[in-house]
C-alpha cells in the first residue's frame, strides 16, 4: 500500500533514472491530457510529497516548465523498463494495457504509470497552490511537527485513528502506519483527539516511522526485519499480539466518501495493549 516512505522511496528511484534525460515520446492515457506531446523536453527532477509524486520537466526552450503529477492511491504504481526489453515486456503484457495511464520513453528506459487514478500536468510554478493543502512532510525539509502536533490538536473532535489519515495535518501517513502508531502509543483506536494526552509523542512516533522506513527494502515497525515478523499489528487479525499474545482484532473505522480521510477502512489493533 503506497504511503509516504512508498512514494519517497519511488521518486529516489525514477530520479535516478531520469533526471537529466530527453524524452523521446510521451503517451498520456488520461482524457485531460490526451494529446498532450513533451517529446525533446528533459526531465529535470523527481520528487515526492506525501503520497503525490512530482516529475518535473523543461522545454527545448529553456522557459516553459510542467510538473507531471501523479497520486498512487491504493493499487497505483510507476515501473521502469529498460528499452532493450520493451518488445519482451509488452508480450508479457506489462504494457500497454488498460490499466497503464502514462508511458514515458527516453533512450534508455520507459516508465509506465499503471492503475495511477489522478494524472495532472500542471505549471511547476503551481505545485505550491495545488498540493498547498497538505500538512507537514516528515520526509520533506520543511518538516515542522509543531504544526502538525497544533492541527491534530485543533481536530480535537475527531478521532485519533481518523485524524492520523488526515493530509491536512500531516501529509504521508497512511493505514498501515496509522495502525501501527496507535498500538506503539497504546492508543484504542475509537479515542478522540481530545482524550489523548501525548499527541506530540504521536506525532514524533508517526514520522519517526516515515523517516525509517524510507530507506528499507520493506516496510518494518517492529525493529524486526524478517518477513513475517515485521509490523505489530496491520494485517494480523486473529493473530497473537506479539505483546501480550491475545488475539489482534480487526473492525472498520470511517464514515466518510471513499477518498476522503475518514472513508471507511479497515483497521488492526489489540484490545489489551490498546485500551
Amino acid at each position: 500500500m503506497p504511503e509516504g516512505d512508498t512514494v519517497a522511496r519511488l521518486a529516489r528511484t525514477l530520479g535516478a533514472q531520469l533526471n537529466g534525460k530527453v524524452l523521446h515520446a510521451t503517451e498520456f492515457r488520461v482524457p485531460a491530457h490526451a494529446t498532450a506531446d513533451l517529446s525533446d523536453w528533459v526531465i529535470s527532477d523527481v520528487v515526492a510529497r506525501g503520497k503525490h509524486l512530482l516529475i518535473r520537466t523543461v522545454a527545448p526552450d529553456g522557459v516553459r516548465h510542467l510538473s507531471l503529477h501523479s497520486h498512487l492511491r491504493m493499487d497505483g504504481s510507476w515501473l521502469l523498463f529498460p528499452r532493450a526489453g520493451a518488445a519482451r515486456a509488452t508480450r508479457r503484457r506489462q504494457f500497454p494495457g488498460a490499466d497503464v495511464r502514462v508511458v514515458l520513453t527516453t533512450a534508455e528506459s520507459y516508465a509506465v504509470a499503471r492503475a495511477v487514478t489522478e494524472v495532472r500536468l500542471i505549471p511547476t510554478a503551481d505545485e505550491g497552490r495545488m498540493l498547498n493543502h497538505l500538512g507537514p512532510d516528515p520526509l520533506g525539509d520543511d518538516w515542522d511537527a509543531a504544526i502538525a502536533v497544533d492541527r491534530m490538536k485543533a481536530a480535537s473532535t475527531e478521532l485519533l485513528s481518523t485524524a492520523l489519515l488526515d493530509q491536512r495535518i500531516m501529509t504521508g501517513v497512511g493505514n498501515v502506519f496509522r495502525c501501527e502508531v496507535l498500538f506503539l502509543a497504546g492508543v484504542n483506536p475509537w479515542r478522540l483527539v481530545a482524550d489523548v494526552p501525548h499527541i506530540a509523542d504521536i506525532v514524533d512516533c508517526a514520522a519517526r516511522l516515515l523517516q525509517e522506513n524510507v530507506s528499507r527494502r520493506w516496510r518494518v515497525t517492529t525493529e524486526d526485519d524478517r518477513r513475517g515478523r515485521e509490523l505489530w499489528v496491520y494485517g494480523r487479525a486473529r493473530q497473537p499480539c506479539r505483546r501480550c499474545g491475545n488475539a489482534v482484532r480487526s473492525g472498520t473505522v470511517g464514515s466518510g466518501a471513499p477518498d476522503a480521510h475518514d472513508a471507511p477502512r479497515l483497521i488492526y489493533w489489540c484490545a489489551t495493549c490498546q485500551q
